[in-house]
């Protein structure tokens, strides 16, 4: 069995210099590791003290390895973790099965805000290895695309002359997580847009020394091995309205069956584009609705599920006022979104 403590003790301590040649060592150890992502669940005293023991089985168990629904995050929530964030959020994402964990619900809103977006994949509390190691992307199917690799945020941490930090009551090192890892895709290929939630007041009242912005840090430098953005956010991205308007929208993502026409969903977003822009947007799914035979709630879910595919543009930062016209800003309100989250050259 692959010995965690005596690698990534090794891997600690090695020169930037080498990094190259421990990249090519370590492929055999995350091929292991992809062949057991997805096995099984840590056990259930894995949030006790995180010893070596207790990381090696949380590798064991496909943690922090993935992608979307195989993906497991490294932490996940239960009644031993209780956050004092706001409210955790435990449930799936549209598009996927899996349960999603978030440690607080801005987190989630801004998952949301990701898939509506059009972001590719969504994995939360990502790992940032402590060790040397490959690309987030280097197994992800759909690319062909040659990936470097990650340092490791140990010889990260020597480079920028902070701590890494260890495990609270272990001499384990730290693994960091960053809150999203989005997969996007770029005209170059695809990517990673690396997102941090932090209260932007903590960062502005802060000292360059304090945790926090060492932490940062690091994830950027860790992003930029990756060749992937690092964006620091907090829940002013969001305003008031947004988090809910997604919450509401995402309820259509998947139709049933019955509504599932291609042509009948083309027809219903001209007549409610039409109807909308003149009148409301109540008034739009009404007279869409009617002229398709369509029932008030089969309307309703079918207006959602094109707003949440942005087959109907909507300015989502806005409280949703269904007795006003359908405003015309909502590309340029998402576009301005996608910049804030992704940088520039998303497709």
């Amino acid at each position: 069995m692959f010995d965690l403590h005596t690698y990534w003790m090794a891997a600690g301590h090695l020169a930037a210099s080498t990094f190259a040649i421990v990249i090519a060592e370590v492929n055999d150890f995350w091929a292991w590791l992809s062949c057991v992502a997805g096995s099984g669940m840590p056990p259930h005293h894995a949030m006790a003290v995180v010893t070596w023991s207790v990381l090696q089985e949380r590798i064991n168990a496909g943690r922090g390895a993935g992608y979307g629904d195989d993906y497991l995050p490294w932490l996940w929530i239960h009644r031993k973790n209780v956050s004092g964030r706001g409210n955790q959020v435990v449930d799936p994402m549209p598009g996927y099965r899996r349960a999603s964990h978030f440690l607080a619900q801005v987190e989630w809103h801004v998952g949301l805000l990701c898939i509506y977006l059009g972001a590719l994949d969504v994995r939360e509390q990502f790992p940032l290895w402590p060790q040397p190691h490959t690309h987030p992307l280097a197994d992800y199917a759909p690319s062909q695309q040659r990936w470097r690799g990650c340092r490791g945020l140990m010889a990260i941490s020597r480079e920028l002359g902070v701590e890494h930090g260890r495990e609270v009551g272990s001499d384990a090192p730290y693994v960091a997580t960053i809150d999203i890892a989005a997969t996007v895709k770029r005209p170059t290929g695809y990517g990673i847009a690396g997102i941090a939630l932090k209260p932007h007041e903590l960062i502005l009242s802060s000292e360059p020394t304090d945790r926090i912005n060492e932490r940062l840090a690091m994830e950027r430098v860790c992003m930029a091995d990756y060749g992937a953005t690092h964006k620091v956010v907090d829940r002013s991205l969001l305003g008031h309205s947004t988090g809910g308007n997604l919450e509401l929208l995402s309820s259509g993502a998947r139709l049933p069956k019955h509504l599932q026409d291609k042509p009948m969903l083309s027809a219903f977003k001209e007549r409610f584009v039409d109807a909308a822009t003149l009148t409301s947007i109540s008034k739009g799914i009404d007279r869409a609705g009617m002229a398709l035979g369509l029932d008030t709630i089969d309307a309703n879910l079918v207006w959602r599920h094109l707003t949440w595919h942005r087959r109907v543009e909507l300015d989502i930062t806005l409280p949703l006022q269904m007795g006003m016209p359908l405003s015309r800003d909502g590309r340029k309100i998402a576009d301005a979104l996608t910049h804030e989250l992704f940088g520039d050259f998303v497709q």
